[in-house]
């Protein structure tokens, strides 16, 4: 499970304590996009307006699913509430924190985004659950 930081903001501490963990997804339209302008470099983002494939007809546009887990207490295991999977999770050194790994422990989605982007739609289509 990458990430413990929150779009643009500090990461989000869970009522146990816990690091709320995010993962973003791209299929092959956003991967090869990023892959053949090798936006992966900074200094080949840095100062460029980037336009993600759109969906035209039969052409498929850009989509990333952006995932929110937490890491589930045996109660919450127990209760059948979340979907859930097994994780090993690593937290890198940064902001004063200590790089650990830990797992696996069960983790439950509490938050689901699939955007997507069209011709209709060129700002993105944006399904939240």
């Amino acid at each position: 499970m990458p990430g413990v930081a929150q779009a643009f903001a500090a990461p989000l501490i869970d009522q146990n304590g816990y690091f709320a963990r995010y993962e973003i997804l791209v299929d092959y339209e956003a991967f090869n996009y990023i892959n053949s302008n090798r936006f992966y470099l900074a200094a080949n983002v840095q100062g460029k307006t980037i336009h993600f494939p759109v969906q035209n007809g039969n052409i498929p546009g850009a989509t990333f699913i952006k995932v929110a887990w937490k890491i589930l207490s045996s109660a919450e295991i127990n209760h059948g509430r979340y979907h859930t999977a097994r994780a090993f999770l690593f937290t890198p050194a940064a902001s004063g924190l200590e790089q650990t790994c830990a797992g696996p422990v069960t983790v439950g989605l509490v938050g689901l985004h699939i955007v997507h982007k069209t011709n209709a739609f060129p700002e993105w289509l944006w399904a939240t659950f």
